[in-house]
């Protein structure tokens, strides 16, 4: 058994140049291929085992520029001290000598309470593993256990932007307020930090966020239009960016849209459904880049509250990586006429979009009853505002009526359909809009 903090016995190369070795290559600490893993002894005891594994991590102090390699070539047993009267949480940790260059694997042991806490992890050690002690247990299994290790990633070379590096979107809600954050975790919020950072390639430049970094987006605000008569309680398709300038630093961010690659790509009006809520934004410019780091959903309610809720996140509505498409989506029109006529009792049969880079895939088919005065047209909200330069543009639909078929075209948030030959809609129950189309957001 042999347990080192260099290359391996035999070698020249001193521990100042593997340090520099492993900085010039490695972005944080954490383990490599899985290595180091804590589990009970094959026979339940006092006792863990700590499988073979290379770990990678700061030092402290005088050592604090300095990455160990920690290295165990065989599983090795690390005894848990004796339970107390009162339960409390061990952790089980890589140790590094600095002064001696010895490496070792040791348990910190925490304060016996009725509510026990975790203890900190002391200087030029990292942390594999909590291991929770009953009080007057005797033996320590698997369900004791929290693994806390972290995969080590290897510095980047090239790639251009495939989203976070080392980082995941967090996106939560508390007192119906809600919060995208960036984490180094997949499962809780664990910021950034100098020693185990989130990359990100903005336009051409590799950043590195080392800090926390979050935005909220409080409860009784229609942000986005989101909480609106079509779009309140249903679940929305967001996606999150992180973009940069000299002066607000890396920002993070979230919208409607999939397509922004600049600042002035998003609407700064918060209720329009362009609009980006951005973590700092004091000195944007137009020009400022951002990226798409991935998506989310998130429902915000009607009326005044507008209160946010999130789904239990899935593979399928949190997405770890940059995409430029939500699913397809629901949403419920209202409806209206032209002139004084009216179109109401409106059963709305199916009312479906997917927003794909900047074209939304709309489907409708509704009907309802006309009355007042005959009109040319029947109206109905769409889910996402077309952009003005789509406008007036006609394109083949169908209207149920005495002719069936009409012309389609947008004013900015609606649809209109309309009959070809000009003349008014009949008046009378079963008058409708059915349509397959595709149309721009810019």
């Amino acid at each position: 058994m042999a347990i080192d903090v260099s290359f391996r016995d035999g070698y020249s190369t001193s521990a100042q140049d593997l340090s520099r070795f492993n900085k010039n290559f490695l972005i944080n600490e954490g383990v490599a291929n899985d290595g180091l893993k804590v589990s009970q002894s094959t026979v339940p005891a006092m006792s863990v085992q700590v499988s073979v594994g290379t770990a990678y991590f700061y030092g402290t102090g005088t050592t604090a520029d300095t990455m160990f390699e920690f290295y165990s070539d065989s599983t090795e047993t690390v005894t848990i001290p004796t339970a107390s009267a009162q339960a409390r949480i061990d952790i089980v940790c890589c140790k590094v000598d600095a002064s001696t260059g010895v490496a070792s694997l040791v348990v910190v042991s925490g304060t016996p309470s009725g509510s026990p806490a975790v203890p900190a992890t002391p200087a030029s050690h990292y942390k594999l593993a909590n291991v929770a002690v009953g009080a007057g247990v005797t033996t320590i299994t698997d369900a004791n256990i929290t693994d806390t290790r972290r995969s080590v990633f290897i510095m980047p070379t090239g790639a251009r932007n495939q989203g976070l590096i080392n980082g995941y979107i967090r996106a939560t809600v508390s007192s119906n307020n809600l919060t995208v954050a960036i984490s180094t975790s997949p499962t809780s919020l664990v910021a950034p930090s100098t020693t185990n950072p989130v990359g990100i390639w903005i336009g051409n430049t590799l950043r590195w966020i080392t800090s926390s970094l979050s935005i909220s987006a409080n409860a009784g605000t229609n942000w986005f239009n989101a909480g609106s008569a079509e779009l309140a309680t249903r679940e929305i398709d967001y996606f999150a960016y992180i973009g940069y300038n000299a002066t607000d630093g890396i920002t993070l961010g979230f919208a409607r849209i999939p397509y922004a690659r600049l600042y002035s790509d998003f609407n700064t009006t918060t209720t329009n459904e362009r609009y980006a809520r951005i973590s700092t934004i004091t000195n944007a410019a137009a020009g400022d880049n951002y990226v798409n780091i991935g998506r989310f959903a998130a429902t915000l309610s009607a009326s005044a509250s507008h209160n946010w809720s999130v789904p239990s996140f899935t593979n399928a509505n949190l997405i770890q990586e940059p995409i430029y498409e939500t699913r397809w989506l629901t949403f419920t029109p209202t409806y209206s006429a032209s002139g004084s006529m009216t179109w109401t009792s409106v059963t709305t049969d199916y009312s479906t979009y997917k927003i794909q880079s900047d074209l939304v895939n709309y489907e409708l088919f509704a009907l309802g009853t006309t009355g007042g005065t005959a009109s040319t047209e029947l109206r109905a909200t769409l889910p996402i505002g077309a952009s003005p330069a789509f406008n007036a543009q006609r394109f083949g639909g169908g209207a149920v009526d005495s002719v069936g078929i009409c012309c389609l075209h947008f004013i900015s948030t609606f649809l209109s359909a309309a009959r070809y030959d000009g003349a008014n809609y009949g008046l009378g129950a079963n008058r409708g809009i059915t349509t397959k189309i595709i149309y721009r957001l810019r």
